[in-house]
């Protein structure tokens, strides 16, 4: 985990880097600044980890700031942000300067450079790992943790699944939907007891952190096979793709299932649908970059994942069908048919007449 401070004199600037830094799992905002000097306000400036700061702003140069945080804290890496790309040569004077960004900075160039930091922060190593594609199971050294109550197991789901602070009325609404606010209320402070006291045990401690009625899980030092999946997902989506045999091949791995498809976690149901699609979109790719340069045993194997991740698209059974009958595997085509019938079936309906078509022609090819 990364924990980021925002430094430009133009709000709207600092609103956009926060919106996009939000996105990723492993960045922890720990404040934003228009005036440089509040960065002293902080009481221990030995946990910022990156800087993301405005060369240009009233007052202040961001090149001498830049070099007197880094005569004092050197392990804090700085990312300029600018206007004006006439800055770049003299940017890399510093050692501690990683990256210069020209406005408007767009996503997938943030996503790069906040890649490269992610990949490079030693806190990734951790006795404390996350499962979240199909059961939700957490370990530590290897053991599953064992979770005082469901409900504390839960809200430990929840405050993960947030990228940003949230309410509490929220958190009282998404796990205690059924019961009144006193009495959610009361619910919910006995689980967080409990939640940070299971963590202090592990030896981590102030793991949850409060800003009024707000919370947020704010622990820096875990693995989790979501943060994985989406870094790859998101390097896969840049334009030219970011790694893509290894990302392929990370996705294709640590899909087992559906976030969180085990748990009967209504508020995680959006999420589950929007990585549905995406895994799904990204296998597509895949399978079809191996079908037009004739690997077709590696393009099964990116359709059968297909089918695993979303089972009613009855497109990738067709695909697949035909991947067979040209493989010559026309019993592995037939099964594939009346799973593809079963599965409709359950939903009222019979396979289209392309399918069908070529169910029979696979019937004729088979006597």
């Amino acid at each position: 985990m990364l924990n980021v401070i925002i430094i430009d004199d133009e709000i709207h600037a600092i609103k956009l880097v926060e919106h996009y830094l939000n996105e990723i799992a492993q960045v922890h905002i720990l404040a934003r600044f228009q005036d440089p000097l509040q960065v002293f306000t902080i009481d221990d400036l030995s946990k910022i980890d990156v800087i993301f700061l405005d060369i240009e702003m009233p007052g202040v140069n961001g090149f001498e700031f830049a070099k007197e945080i880094s005569e004092h804290h050197e392990k804090i890496k700085i990312v300029f942000v600018t206007a004006f790309s006439q800055y770049a040569v003299g940017a890399f004077e510093l050692d501690t300067v990683v990256d210069y960004l020209v406005k408007p900075i767009s996503k997938e160039r943030l996503l790069k450079t906040m890649n490269r930091l992610i990949k490079s922060d030693k806190t990734c190593d951790s006795d404390l790992a996350i499962s979240c594609f199909g059961a939700f199971e957490a370990y530590y050294k290897g053991e599953p943790i064992a979770w005082k109550t469901y409900k504390v197991k839960e809200l430990f789901a929840y405050l993960l699944h947030q990228h940003t602070p949230v309410d509490r009325l929220k958190i009282f609404d998404d796990l205690w939907p059924e019961l009144p606010d006193e009495k959610a209320k009361v619910n919910f402070h006995t689980c967080i007891s409990l939640l940070r006291k299971a963590f202090r045990e592990m030896g981590y401690d102030h793991v949850i952190k409060r800003t009024g009625s707000q919370y947020q899980f704010t622990l820096t030092t875990y693995q989790s096979d979501i943060q994985t999946i989406e870094w790859a997902l998101a390097e896969l989506q840049q334009e030219p793709p970011v790694n893509s045999e290894t990302n392929y091949e990370t996705i294709l791995s640590l899909y087992k299932g559906a976030y969180l498809e085990r748990e009967d976690y209504h508020w995680s149901f959006h999420k589950r649908e929007e990585l549905q699609q995406s895994v799904h979109t990204c296998l597509l790719t895949r399978a079809s970059q191996f079908m037009k340069s004739g690997s077709l045993e590696q393009a099964v194997l990116y359709f059968q994942k297909m089918i695993e991740v979303n089972p009613t698209v009855e497109e990738t059974y067709y695909q697949l069908m035909n991947l067979y009958l040209q493989l010559d595997k026309k019993i592995e085509a037939l099964k594939l048919y009346s799973r593809l019938e079963a599965t409709l079936e359950e939903f009222g309906l019979e396979p289209s007449s392309s399918s069908k078509t070529l169910y029979k022609e696979l019937m004729r090819k088979k006597s």
